[in-house]
C-alpha cells in the first residue's frame, strides 16, 4: 500500500488500523506521521491568527496607516 493511499483515509480509520495491528512497520509510522500533521493544523492555525492580529496592533499602534497613502484608513494627507 503506497502512502498516498494512507493521506486519503480518515482519522478514525487510520487509528483504527494502527491500533488493530494490521499495518506493517512502515506504513504504521507513516499512519502515525500523517495524525500527528493533521493535529498540529488547528495549532498552526490559531499562530498564524495570532501573530497577525499583533502585527497589525503594533502597524495601529506606530502610525503606519497613518503613512499609507491611498488606504481607505488613512487619516490626513499620508
Amino acid at each position: 500500500m503506497a502512502t498516498k493511499a494512507l493521506r486519503r483515509w480518515t482519522t478514525d480509520e487510520l487509528e483504527t488500523a494502527i491500533y488493530s495491528g494490521s499495518l506493517d512497520n512502515i506504513q504504521r509510522y507513516e499512519a502515525e506521521r500523517i495524525l500527528s500533521d493533521r493535529e498540529k493544523v488547528p495549532e498552526r492555525r490559531l499562530a498564524r491568527r495570532t501573530y497577525n492580529a499583533a502585527a497589525w496592533a503594533l502597524a495601529f499602534s506606530m502610525g503606519i496607516l497613518y503613512r499609507c497613502p491611498g488606504h481607505p484608513l488613512t487619516f490626513g494627507d499620508g
